[in-house]
């Protein structure tokens, strides 16, 4: 029934008069259900109702309304570039209607997926409009809403007095203007902040997590779900094994079905594998282990892959459209002054004195057709380009969005830092930290080709690696290197394109036995030291499709103070040497991640970045 409604609704946007308010009010109205309700339906009705909107002579009062329920669409679906895609224009047309209540809408929503992608700096001005815009309203229930989301950037960006001030405020607003809808995810986070502390916090984290779950309405079941998480978290602090599994299993088991809190469900499983082991039960940890991978690290590389390739095609696309365009022109210019000679000669025979006349009118005729032509060319020529810079910075949304955040590396090891520098929009150099037990796994690779074509070949070699450690079943480095060769020769067994290769370079750290594993591909590791420089060297050659070959492990035990450094070749093509000078810095992480940014910095202003870069440092 929902389908046929959806059916009819698309109907009416074709053949009903539109301008009559009821039809409009309807169909927005049916819309932003169908959006609400999650249902596929909505895309078809939103797309067609833009349509209508954007052939109108003037804004229409619903096309906010309209535009800020498309972005939610794509929100719910993880589509954050397309979401904030809708949210600009949302806050575009609401800036020009002058409605400040969704100006307000636009910036909390913009600031959501900055916050969703890890980009808190950003998010939090962006939020701190959206609270001067509910202040001016005094809208007493989402002024808490914009307090929290403060709070959340705070503590995102690991600054916790702020963040605990921030929040405190946002939970004494809502006990004395009784708003009781935003206090749960207040306290939740609070919990969150008191977490942060360690061990001392803990108390005082378990009271806001407590309130967080008294607090919590029927209605609210995604604020349920995190707060028995969060409390899950603090006993697996605690080592409280048992209630910690009791938990993760309640939110397990309630969205094992329904995943439509997919992060949620993959966090329960992560928890439910470290409760399973530490209670005695190793192969239902292994199958919650391997949940957990197979929901995690399967982020959906076929469509980044596609939307690379769409790109690709675009690219090329507007290339001919342009190249065409160009020859058409020409072509038009060549008729024309053929047209021109035939008239000038045939009045030549006739008036000689006419014929002066004409010849300068008609020159005068062609310098200015010509003129206008180019103009023309010229504003197709600046459409294109503009066109193919969208694309590729769509491009670079996509591939950032699926690179880790460096706060996901400083959770396992707080003294640890990223580097990491395209030498275009979009890069051939990536890079992949995943975390199995008291093991951390460190992938960095560099595609032999830059640019568009780098990122797509990328993305093929980052797949692959996931795969392979999902189907080897373990985390030794040459064993994941020899199943990714495997699915490249199957990837590629059409193509035998020389350029399609890597270098890759795969570490392990096992931080309960202090021991390094290491495997490569034309790839270095190296081991600093007050004493020395130490380098484990990876396999010779790069990884091509096509090739039948094995690679080796080397091991290392590691010593406290010790700067683990695995990169590509682009920061030494760049500065040589550099890396093998941080000797003297290793004392401070921050020291040297800033050295090179220095360094970095003063080569591009004499010669340009030459290659992609990407530096990973772990000091044990």
């Amino acid at each position: 029934m929902k389908r046929v409604a959806s059916i009819l609704t698309i109907l009416m946007l074709a053949v009903f008069p539109l301008h009559a308010q009821d039809n409009w009010n309807n169909i927005r109205d049916e819309f932003v259900t169908a959006v609400n309700q999650g249902s596929d339906e909505a895309l078809f009705i939103g797309k067609n109702l833009i349509s209508k909107l954007e052939n109108l002579d003037t804004i229409h009062p619903i096309a906010p309304r309209v535009y800020l329920s498309m972005g939610n669409y794509y929100l719910d679906r993880e589509r954050l570039p397309d979401a904030l895609f809708y949210y600009q224009k949302t806050l575009d047309i609401a800036e020009e209607l002058g409605d400040a209540t969704y100006m307000a809408y636009a910036n909390g929503s913009i600031g959501n997926v900055y916050a969703k992608s890890g980009r808190y700096a950003e998010a939090l001005p962006v939020f701190r409009k959206n609270l001067n815009y509910w202040q001016q309203q005094e809208n007493q229930a989402l002024i808490p809403v914009a307090i929290n989301n403060i709070g959340r950037c705070w503590l995102g960006m690991g600054q916790l007095q702020p963040a605990l001030d921030t929040l405190l405020l946002g939970y004494s607003f809502c006990e004395e203007h009784q708003v009781s809808a935003a206090k749960p995810d207040l306290a939740y986070n609070l919990g969150r902040v008191y977490l942060e502390k360690g061990a001392g916090g803990r108390p005082q984290a378990k009271a806001w997590i407590l309130k967080s779950l008294n607090d919590v309405q029927k209605d609210q079941k995604e604020q349920l779900y995190k707060a028995q998480l969060l409390m899950a978290q603090l006993y697996l602090d605690q080592g409280n094994w048992a209630p910690a599994d009791t938990l993760s299993r309640s939110v397990y088991e309630a969205l094992r079905e329904d995943k439509k809190y997919q992060t949620l469900y993959i966090e329960a499983c992560r928890k439910l594998a470290i409760t399973s082991g530490k209670l005695g039960n190793p192969e239902l940890a292994m199958h919650y282990q391997w949940e957990y991978s197979n929901q995690k690290d399967s982020l959906d590389d076929r469509f980044q892959l596609n939307q690379l390739m769409q790109l690709e095609l675009e690219h090329n696309l507007h290339k001919e459209l342009a190249m065409d365009s160009m020859r058409l022109t020409n072509q038009e210019q060549e008729l024309e002054l053929n047209q021109q000679l035939e008239r000038d000669r045939l009045q030549y025979v006739n008036w000689i004195g006419i014929l002066l006349l004409l010849l300068v009118t008609g020159t005068g005729f062609y310098v200015y057709r010509s003129y206008q032509q180019q103009k023309v060319t010229f504003k197709k020529l600046t459409e294109v380009n503009k066109e193919i810079t969208d694309s590729i910075n769509y491009a670079k949304h996509i591939q950032d969005a699926f690179l880790p955040h460096e706060a996901q590396l400083l959770q396992v090891f707080p003294e640890s830092m990223i580097f990491y520098k395209p030498k275009d929009v979009v890069a051939g150099d990536f890079y992949w930290i995943h975390e199995v037990g008291n093991k951390l796994l460190i992938v960095v690779g560099d595609c032999i080709l830059n640019g568009v074509p780098g990122a797509m070949a990328s993305v093929v070699y980052q797949g692959a690696v996931h795969k392979a450690t999902q189907q080897a079943g373990v985390v030794e480095p040459a064993a994941i290197l020899n199943r990714t060769q495997e699915l490249i020769n199957q990837r590629f067994a059409q193509t035998s394109e020389a350029n399609d290769g890597v270098d890759i370079a795969i570490c392990l750290i096992d931080k309960q036995t202090n021991t390094l594993q290491f495997a490569g591909a034309n790839n270095n590791l190296r081991i600093l030291s007050d004493q020395e420089l130490k380098t484990l060297s990876g396999d010779p050659g790069s990884m091509y499709p096509g090739k039948d070959r094995k690679f080796t492990n080397t091991s290392h035990t590691l010593q406290p103070g010790e700067l683990i450094v695995i990169s590509t070749d682009g920061l030494e093509q760049q500065i040589p040497d550099v890396l093998d000078d941080l000797r003297p810095r290793i004392g401070d992480i921050g020291s040297v991640k800033q050295h090179l940014q220095q360094q970095f910095e003063e080569q591009l202003s004499q010669q340009g970045q030459l290659d992609d870069v990407c530096v990973i440092g772990v000091k044990v």
